[in-house]
């Protein structure tokens, strides 16, 4: 890329302190479509190659169960998710909750959830679609899913346990899609 094509996207489009990417310390993965940043020390795993990637704390064991209950989903091709945004109750795919270790737990059904945001946000000029669930089961665990979708490239991601808001938030923000 030239300097003035550099020059003119910069002041069409300004990178604010917000959308600034984070520090090159961190890598990047690529998937259809996509590319995001992989928090620092957090080890990254696809599944499906090309196509759907679990970013997951250090430490933990590199399958779906494990994914979904310590780390971040981030899938393309999903299909349409507006389903599931609609719903005011974390939609029922789910049925079980996790045990501490992130194994499902089957002994441990979810008992309810409630919806608790429902927002639009801008990811990469794209609108996504933004909500999050609290969900509680019979254990007395509850937690918080989040579900992030991008109607326009049918991406997903998806945090359903994570202790931390801002490291999904960070990731979701760190998206650019083509």
């Amino acid at each position: 890329m030239t300097a003035a094509f550099l020059a003119v996207v910069t002041f069409l489009h300004p990178i604010r302190p917000a959308e600034r990417r984070p520090a090159a310390a961190s890598r990047w993965v690529d998937l259809q479509h996509l590319s995001f940043q992989v928090p620092r020390g957090w080890t990254v795993w696809q599944p499906q190659p090309g196509v759907q990637a679990c970013v997951q704390p250090p430490g933990v064991p590199h399958d779906m169960d494990h994914c979904w209950a310590t780390g971040i989903q981030v899938a393309t091709q999903t299909g349409d998710q507006s389903g599931s945004l609609e719903e005011d109750g974390w939609p029922r795919t789910w049925l079980n909750c996790w045990t501490a270790d992130g194994r499902a737990n089957f002994s441990d059904p979810m008992t309810g959830s409630r919806l608790v945001a429902r927002a639009t946000v801008p990811v990469s000029g794209q609108q996504a679609s933004y909500r999050a669930w609290q969900v509680s089961c019979r254990s007395g665990q509850k937690f918080t899913a989040r579900l992030w979708w991008i109607p326009r490239h049918q991406v997903s991601i998806r945090a359903f346990r994570l202790d931390s808001r801002t490291l999904a938030d960070r990731l979701v923000s760190s998206i650019t899609l083509r």
